[in-house]
């Protein structure tokens, strides 16, 4: 689908937004609080966190900080997207959707982290429902949606904590995290750094009461080598086709390169973009996305691999 560029606006230091709607003027498909956009930028495909209420049905608004060390998408749309320009999104997807059921909703959001929590502050508004989000930054002027979220801090729904680049002058996790309330559900995204402090703070909370999304694959991890692996088949549901997959190469690759319409972004086995049924066989899941549940039905072939000598993705 082409989405036209409306606006793009300066949200905060190397941090811009942009207004996307349909080119036609009609609306949008839908989505959910915490859901996010792929994008084809001439670095690849790249996924960015919806941040406006998802009741809006004319845009999609995202934020992107520019990373100059980054794998090129937040550069091109940086340096060369222009308002009236033509961008394709592939999907929306939801990696990290909003439990409504929940009392209790406590949010963290570190950086830019906090595009999908806009979306879910938006939702949890509008159904009354009790939350609180502590933002973690290093200034004000690296801050995004300060204006948009004085509201919420004005009513103790959000709390500011800029550390000046040292995290141990920010948000005490470890004491925000303490009690683990069996009616609260947590949310954290954020920096390779902060989602570590996160995990290691909310260890002893209950597993289904967690929920977090990375923008990166996390640090001190290596996704996609988990050594090289056995050689298996790859069976196509719906043509027959078979495809062998050698050590050290992923499903993904070898399907592309056989004609087979397959998409990526991450490559890393954390966002999502090649999540695909399996019908028969039993996955070697090597991603660190998919919870045991969404394991039974699916897997990321971009990393992960098989167990048993053929597997039948539903493709």
């Amino acid at each position: 689908m082409l989405l036209r560029v409306a606006s793009i606006s300066d949200l905060a230091a190397g941090i811009k937004g942009f207004d996307l709607t349909s080119v036609d003027g009609t609306a949008l498909e839908p989505f959910s609080a915490g859901s996010h956009i792929v994008l084809q930028t001439a670095a690849g495909l790249r996924q960015y966190s919806l941040c406006n209420d998802p009741c809006e049905r004319m845009k999609y608004r995202i934020a992107v900080l520019r990373e100059p060390n980054g794998r090129g998408g937040s550069k091109y749309l940086h340096d060369n997207v222009k308002v009236g320009d033509t961008l394709h999104m592939e999907r929306v997807m939801n990696n990290f959707p909003l439990h409504m059921t929940a009392r209790r909703h406590m949010l963290l959001a570190g950086g830019i982290g906090v595009t999908p929590m806009l979306s879910m502050i938006a939702s949890l508004s509008a159904a009354g429902a009790e939350f609180h989000m502590h933002y973690c930054t290093q200034t004000p002027t690296k801050t995004a949606f300060l204006d948009a979220l004085s509201s919420f801090v004005e009513a103790g729904r959000v709390t500011h904590y800029f550390d000046n680049g040292n995290p141990d002058n920010g948000l005490n996790m470890r004491e925000a995290l303490r009690e683990a309330g069996v009616d609260t559900h947590l949310y954290y995204c954020g920096p390779s750094g902060f989602m570590a402090a996160a995990k290691a703070a909310s260890a002893h909370w209950p597993v289904y009461n967690v929920h977090f999304e990375h923008f990166a694959a996390p640090s001190g991890t290596e996704p996609t080598h988990h050594g090289p692996g056995r050689l298996f088949r790859v069976r196509i549901a719906s043509t027959g086709c078979e495809f062998e997959i050698p050590p050290g190469r992923t499903i993904a690759e070898v399907l592309r390169e056989s004609g087979v319409d397959i998409q990526t972004s991450c490559e890393e086995g954390h966002c999502g973009t090649c999540m695909t049924a399996f019908l028969e066989g039993e996955p070697e899941h090597r991603d660190q996305l998919l919870d045991d549940e969404a394991r039974s039905s699916y897997m990321l072939i971009c990393c992960s691999r098989s167990k048993s000598d053929v597997l039948v993705l539903d493709l």
